[in-house]
């Protein structure tokens, strides 16, 4: 869920905080205030591209951040991992956006700076924006089909047909690799043979790689450390040593102490103590110099070692898996020089067993969605009536498909119609922003319990709509919000009453500027009747405010 939301210059905004809790929020202000510039914040924030025109006149910068938190984190995680970054710590997760005016920004995610990329990637895990000009996930074949499966329970069986339909397109590609394979001349044999066996002479792994680094390390300071030790036992035992020159300071000592005992008893007693500590010190370096001794002949095989293992890199990839993925790769193609035809009889037979298996998984996937489309369908139409369509159609038509993916071997596609008599079309070409919205409302509350989206946002979702279906809009809202966290743009006051939390949006104009704040009503009871008065007509109005306290007591 979205804890904290802090955005800085965008647009008519100079600063603004929201403090945000679980559940339904519902954001209003006077048309024109800006209460969508709380989409253009989180779309933003969700990796979407935007120019330096979003950026307020005469300000640097523009700046957006975000704290979430997630109970289950994995659907993030998972995201943050095909993305090359670390998971989450506790559930939380940090975002910031900044965009320069001069050119440029810069994007953390968790601390760590990162690309449009990759913030997208995230956002598309936790964040999903509906309203005029947000692009729709829905409009995507892969949505489409990945809620059906959901719905239906289909989890299990896509699992398993994602591994066959894998193994399948490799075995594939390898039929294409060894068909495309030339035959060797004797010297291209021996030049793969000679990779290979300089390869697998280091005896290569992640846990050897590591010691050979840890080693390296140590030997490359050897020499150095040696040095150190040549020079102090040269101070300590060279002519004019330390010990040397002390004795003789000694010497001068204990004549001093002849003359004048009382003065220098207790001086020559210190000079005692420091010879037999510098003795002790000369035995203890020599110790730790045989310790920290290492052997020339260590030294040039570590050397040696690191100066092969280099080079390997240098010629066949960065890691240990990639050098020995190339390392296989060659010996099949060495292999396979012995028995073209043999190898691609192996290949096409492994590969007409898995095209076998896939059709025969992808068949079950296919009658499983097909099942499941009608009652999908239905409960999707059955509250679309609710939420104000006399007679809507909505239908998920599901068909095999030559095009196999990873999804199967079938695909589908939801087809609505708001309007009776007009034939269902594919959502994408429904021109109606806010049927679009409501369609989408309808297919998350039926799917509230299987869809993982953490941060749900709805604008203009009661556009042309009030009375009744606008309730019955916010009531589904409140549905909705038990699974996910809810934010809508509103206009209707059933909706606004409805929310657990509430944001008014406000414009204070000057003769030279225009500023956007944001104030938050859900704890001051008093201004939230205020501002559903506003909306019923007149905030001054004793029987629109007490038509407010009414629908308000009502939530």
């Amino acid at each position: 869920m979205l804890q904290f939301l802090k955005v800085e210059n965008l647009a008519l905004i100079d600063s603004v905080e929201m403090e945000c809790e679980a559940g339904f929020t519902a954001v209003t202000g006077e048309t024109g205030a800006g209460k969508s510039l709380l989409m253009g914040a989180l779309a933003l924030l969700s990796g979407q591209r935007a120019d330096r025109s979003m950026i307020r006149d005469e300000a640097e910068f523009c700046e957006v951040q975000a704290v979430l938190f997630f109970s289950d984190p994995r659907r993030v995680n998972e995201a943050l991992e095909r993305q090359g970054l670390e998971p989450l710590e506790n559930g939380e997760m940090i975002l910031i956006r900044r965009m320069q005016a001069g050119g440029g920004q810069r994007i953390q995610i968790n601390g760590t700076v990162s690309t449009l990329t990759q913030l997208a990637g995230v956002g598309e895990a936790w964040l999903e924006l509906h309203g005029p000009d947000a692009p729709l996930a829905l409009f995507h074949e892969a949505e489409q089909i990945d809620l059906l499966d959901a719905f239906a329970g289909n989890g299990a069986l896509r699992q398993e047909f994602e591994g066959i339909f894998s193994r399948w397109t490799d075995t594939r590609k390898r039929i294409e690799a060894v068909e495309g394979t030339a035959v060797l001349s004797e010297d291209e044999m021996s030049f793969l043979q000679s990779q290979i066996d300089e390869i697998r002479s280091l005896s290569l792994s992640e846990a050897w790689v590591e010691k050979l680094e840890t080693d390296f390390r140590r030997v490359s300071h050897a020499r150095e450390i040696d040095g150190f030790f040549e020079s102090i036992e040269e101070a300590l035992t060279g002519e004019n040593g330390v010990p040397e020159r002390l004795s003789e300071v000694y010497r001068y000592a204990l004549k001093l102490q002849e003359l004048v005992p009382e003065k220098v008893s207790s001086q020559v007693n210190r000079l005692d103590a420091l010879l037999i500590e510098l003795s002790d010190f000369v035995t203890d370096l020599n110790g730790l110099r045989s310790i920290l001794e290492v052997d020339p002949y260590e030294i040039e095989e570590v050397e040696e070692n690191m100066k092969r293992w280099m080079g390997i890199r240098r010629k066949h990839g960065a890691s240990v898996e990639t050098v020995l993925a190339k390392c296989a790769e060659m010996e099949e193609r060495i292999a396979a020089q012995g028995d073209l035809e043999g190898t691609l009889g192996r290949l096409r037979e492994e590969e007409q067993k898995l095209r076998v298996e896939v059709e025969e998984v992808g068949r079950k996937l296919t009658e499983k969605r097909k099942t499941e489309a009608k009652p999908l369908a239905d409960k999707v139409t059955d509250l679309l009536k609710r939420l104000g369509f006399k007679r809507p159609t909505f239908r998920v038509d599901v068909e095999t498909t030559e095009r196999w993916s990873k999804r199967g071997t079938s695909v589908c596609e939801y087809l609505f119609s708001g309007t009776a008599g007009q034939g269902a079309l594919p959502l994408a070409k429904v021109a109606s922003s806010g049927e679009i919205a409501r369609v989408t409302l309808a297919l998350k509350t039926v799917l509230a319990a299987v869809d993982r989206t953490a941060v749900l946002v709805f604008d203009e979702i009661d556009a042309n709509v009030g009375g009744e279906v606008g309730r019955e809009i916010g009531r589904e809202m409140v549905r909705l919000s038990k699974e996910n966290q809810v934010f809508t743009i509103t206009h209707l006051p059933q909706v606004a009453a409805l929310a657990d939390g509430h944001f008014v949006v406000r414009k204070d104009q000057s003769e030279n500027d225009s500023l956007v704040h944001l104030e938050d009503l859900s704890a001051n009871q008093d201004e939230r009747i205020d501002e559903i008065a506003r909306m019923l007509g007149d905030r001054r109005s004793k029987t629109a405010r007490s038509h407010a306290i009414e629908m308000l007591g009502g939530a």
